[in-house]
């Protein structure tokens, strides 16, 4: 990776990091109260042709102390963190750094 890559510049560092949000909600029934998030992320290579070298659905889900909206805020925020840091961790792999 380069050390840093703004949104300015991120072609010209030979990389895209694309993804969609398949589902992100509260997730509130009789038994339990959570979250879930699920992301789809890729990362590519620019270069003619452009090359995919990672593309992977991500998941978290988790339960949270209540239903308010602040605790799923919390709760999606840190799901959010775990996804990305799995996804740099792969990212770096498959780079092969």
């Amino acid at each position: 990776f380069a050390p840093i890559v703004s949104i300015s510049n991120i072609h010209q560092s030979g990389y895209e990091i694309s993804g969609r949000i398949l589902r992100f909600e509260q997730v509130v029934d009789a038994d339990r109260t959570g979250i879930a998030v699920v992301l789809d992320l890729e990362l590519a290579a620019l270069k003619s042709p452009p090359t995919v070298l990672l593309a992977r659905e991500y998941e978290e889900i988790s339960s949270t102390v209540n239903d308010d909206v602040e605790a799923s805020v919390a709760a999606i925020s840190v799901a959010i963190e775990k996804i990305f840091r799995r996804f740099i961790a792969d990212a770096g792999t498959a780079l092969g750094q």
